[in-house]
């Protein structure tokens, strides 16, 4: 981008799937660094005028920050890509459900096209040791088939915690489905442990769930904004 900047480029683009610096978008504790803020004033420096994202960790805090910057950034969403995907899987009609309300704008995208309904969880971290307790509601959801949406899955801990309750509360079948996928080690085995078939995920990181790709959706942004 430095490079670009300096031989005259009027715009640069950066385009980022999966931004791993937005997952600290605040300070969760005293004298911890906001890495986004950091991030996008290097960006910032070196030239860059926008920064394309595949569903940031938290809009509303990109929002806040971004708007200290010149750096205008894209938050783009694969939920429909996702949705579509599954609907043709044998998922059309099934209920969609997000792990945490903080998520709710992906399953309320999602349950438009899935058709099925939408509701969500209530999850708590601890600050310090990352211990995560979910709130779990009483849906009727026995006998359908339903989808746990979220913007990434990192230890698997979020996302098996909520398959498990919908097939406490006798789903048929529950899909588990996200953006970014980061495969730490024991992951997989945790959420398939829960209950979850399939796991899905889009190639913002490359994984063997990697079965929607956001290329395209890339590129026609690039196309508005070049």
């Amino acid at each position: 981008a430095k490079t670009a900047k300096d031989f005259g480029a009027k715009s640069i683009a950066a385009v980022v799937p999966y931004l791993a610096y937005a997952r600290q978008d605040k300070r969760f504790l005293d004298m911890e660094a906001l890495s986004l803020d950091v991030i996008l004033s290097l960006l910032e420096a070196s030239g860059v005028t926008d920064l394309v994202v595949v569903n940031i960790h938290n809009e509303a805090s990109i929002r806040a920050i971004d708007a200290k910057h010149s750096v205008r950034v894209h938050n783009l969403s694969a939920v429909p890509l996702l949705a579509e995907y599954l609907k043709k899987e044998g998922f059309d009609k099934a209920y969609s459900l997000s792990p945490d309300k903080g998520a709710i704008y992906i399953v309320e995208a999602a349950a438009k096209i899935l058709g099925g309904g939408y509701n969500f969880f209530e999850k708590t971290r601890d600050k310090k040791t990352g211990e995560i307790k979910m709130g779990i509601k009483d849906l009727d959801i026995a006998g359908h088939r339903a989808v746990v949406f979220d913007d990434m899955i990192s230890t698997g801990g979020t996302m098996a915690k909520a398959v498990e309750a919908l097939i406490d509360q006798g789903a048929e079948r529950v899909a588990a489905s996200c953006t970014h996928v980061l495969y730490m080690p024991g992951a997989e085995e945790k959420i398939r442990k829960a209950g979850a078939d399939p796991i899905l995920s889009t190639d913002t990181i490359e994984t063997p769930f990697s079965k929607v790709t956001v290329a395209g959706l890339i590129a026609d942004k690039l196309k508005e904004i070049i």
